[in-house]
């Protein structure tokens, strides 16, 4: 049986190991091929990064914040802080 089977709800962790608040933050950020495969949460705006490899360091983006406003008929997408337009016409 594994540690975690034995987790109470108290106790769970997050996924990430590091929080920054910025890309130059995670560029600057001190790896080694111990920490591939581990997450950051870059708060700047709210997406998540698992390392692929420390030397060169790669990061490959995941997750982030997601939301949608309708507003007669359209929707105003969000995510990672990226903005899109969606007419959706009528129904």
């Amino acid at each position: 049986m594994t540690i975690h089977a034995k987790v109470t709800v108290g106790d769970i962790h997050a996924i990430h190991n590091w929080i920054l608040s910025n890309t130059i933050e995670r560029d600057a950020l001190s790896v080694s091929s111990l920490d591939i495969g581990k997450v950051c949460w870059q708060q700047d705006n709210d997406t998540y990064w698992v390392l692929k490899t420390a030397s060169p360091m790669t990061w490959n983006s995941f997750g982030g914040s997601s939301s949608v406003n309708l507003d007669g008929g359209s929707a105003i997408t969000n995510y990672g802080g990226i903005s899109s337009n969606i007419d959706g016409g009528s129904a």
